[in-house]
């Protein structure tokens, strides 16, 4: 008769500790990170009053069943939910969440075990160490940074605790060192209704007093000293000269194709400007022009300054041409025979040939470097000129005598020069457009301190100071475990790790080797289900009042018991 006592004790228990359970859930309801728990029951052995029986061939009885009394309920598991909670925006860049698996890395000191949380609320304390309830956070600070300056982390060393404001790789991150200008880039539209104010494409004539165009930029030296460098630009000219290929020739004479040795056996070609340059044709007969004009061109690949720059052809009516590779921009051959007067003269019948190519419409525009500080000026050479095709788009393909990255020599006073890449490319002068400057950067600056930092998607924390520049201070690393379930809560919303959840085997970038991404600026919330809870929490309470009947019943049948000797 006691066991059923028993049972109804054992009940209780169990209906108690799911109530406890519960209990605690619901008063989770708000912490972040907080993974609800579940108990789950088993029964305790039974007593067997009968064992089975199988059927009997001999006696030709059926089998029975075994006969068996239960001794009550134990919990069998206490089982903790890792499924993700639901992200709250809290508007605070230095929170946030992981979008899957894996755990922040915390330690609460320099030699003790690692700890892990789902809990990204993150601070910094007055040494600018990184944490969250106290606990450091852990990840990377060795990073390298490549030519387009993208930034790679080491994360294939141990994670250790990160400091926003110091560390032994990066030193001083609290602020960031000045940098000098190498590069300015102006961008704008230029105003094409402008009047020019050149003589040709590459002479501006008189340079204007008040330019068409004025852009201020501030360059920096090493030391983070600030200069402003201005930026003039005036219409120069539009062209309107017929377009082409540039070509210029000189006639063979009739006769034969003998070449000897002289003195004037030599063409000279310049092109596209540059120095005129001899060319030899080996001394020889040849069998027709066209032999010849093979050796000429032989003659002009041997050149550096020509060759790929110019071709030698023949034309129908026996004219020697040549036709330069220049297709964009302007572009001239200038052929001429030296003297004129030795062996090359019974072939070259016209000395000197010019012609000229440009595009119809194109225009260009002087551009120059003036210094607005006194105590800095711009070296030679300070100016230039960029064209723009009949559409107002810059042309480029000309960079000899259109230049629009050209580099400028700055020398402040008392340090040394500062070159800086003019990046015009940006430039256009289209028409009807609402736009019509420029405006110009470079990507120097002076020293700024750490006003607040931010956290990608990838755990990199971003600085950024009060100079406009950010940088990047360290890595919030992951850990993923086996069993994430078997982790051991230790309170301040930490688990550690146990027997069953696998070991702790280094950190992992948040995104990558199977864990989740952050998102700044949310918190993960509870993933405790009130109205599950709710349900459970009524559930146990029959149960309770159940188990309790049990005990009530078992004491009436006693006390009828009692009652029946008197």
């Amino acid at each position: 008769m006691s066991s059923a006592m028993d049972s109804g004790v054992s009940g209780l228990k169990a209906q108690q500790t799911k109530l406890n359970i519960i209990g605690n859930n619901i008063a989770n309801i708000s912490t972040p990170g907080y993974k609800s728990q579940r108990a789950t029951f088993s029964d305790i052995f039974s007593q067997t009053i009968r064992a089975a029986t199988g059927p009997s061939a001999s006696s030709g009885r059926g089998g029975t069943n075994p006969m068996q009394i239960g001794l009550g309920v134990n919990v069998s598991s206490i089982n903790t939910d890792m499924s993700t909670g639901s992200t709250q925006s809290t508007g605070n860049n230095r929170d946030a969440s992981i979008g899957g698996d894996g755990f922040f890395i915390v330690k609460d000191g320099n030699g003790s075990e690692y700890k892990f949380t789902r809990a990204g609320n993150f601070g910094v304390d007055k040494e600018g160490n990184l944490t969250v309830n106290g606990m450091k956070v852990c990840g990377w600070q060795q990073y390298t940074t490549d030519a387009n300056g993208k930034i790679t982390y080491n994360t294939q060393t141990a994670v250790q605790p990160i400091n926003v404001f110091a560390d032994g790789v990066n030193g001083n991150k609290k602020i960031i060192p000045p940098k000098a200008s190498t590069i300015g880039v102006l961008s704008g539209n230029l105003d094409p209704t402008k009047t020019a104010r050149g003589t040709s494409m590459h002479n501006i004539g008189v340079v204007p007093s008040t330019p068409d165009s004025l852009t201020t930029m501030t360059v920096y030296d090493a030391q983070g000293n600030s200069y402003d460098v201005q930026v003039k630009m005036s219409k120069c000219c539009t062209d309107a000269s017929t377009g082409g290929a540039a070509t210029g020739s000189v006639v063979l004479a009739n006769g034969g194709y003998t070449v000897t040795k002289d003195t004037g056996d030599q063409f000279k070609l310049a092109v596209d400007g540059g120095a005129a340059t001899e060319i030899t044709i080996p001394p020889g007969t040849y069998a027709s022009p066209s032999a010849f004009v093979a050796a000429v061109n032989t003659a002009i690949s041997s050149v550096p300054d020509l060759a790929g720059k110019v071709t030698a052809k023949l034309t129908s009516d026996g004219k020697l041409s040549f036709v330069s590779a220049s297709t964009g921009g302007s572009s001239a051959i200038v052929v001429t025979d030296g003297t004129n007067t030795g062996a090359m003269a019974a072939y070259v019948g016209t000395a000197t040939a010019t012609v000229g190519v440009t595009h119809t419409g194109n225009t260009s525009w002087f551009w120059q470097a003036a210094s607005s500080s006194k105590d800095m000026t711009v070296g030679a050479p300070s100016f230039g000129y960029l064209e723009f095709d009949s559409n107002g788009k810059l042309l480029t393909t000309d960079a000899a005598n259109f230049n629009a990255m050209p580099n400028i020599t700055l020398r402040p006073t008392g340090s040394g020069p500062i070159t800086v890449k003019m990046d015009m490319s940006g430039i256009s002068t289209y028409m009807n457009s609402g736009e019509t400057k420029v405006t110009g950067g470079t990507d120097g600056y002076a020293a700024g301190d750490l006003d607040d930092f931010s956290i990608g998607s990838d755990g990199t924390i971003i600085g950024s100071y009060n100079n406009g520049q950010k940088q990047s201070l360290g890595m919030i690393a992951l850990a993923q475990f086996t069993n994430s379930a078997g982790l051991e809560k230790v309170g301040d919303n930490l688990y550690t790790t146990t027997t069953n959840s696998g070991n702790f085997t280094g950190g992992v970038a948040a995104g990558s080797g199977g864990t989740g991404s952050l998102s700044a600026g949310t918190l993960e919330g509870s993933n405790v289900d009130l109205a599950e809870q709710f349900s459970d929490m009524m559930i146990t309470s029959r149960a309770y009042q159940a188990n309790s009947k049990i005990i009530t019943t078992q004491d009436t049948m006693q006390e009828t018991l009692i009652n029946m000797v008197r």
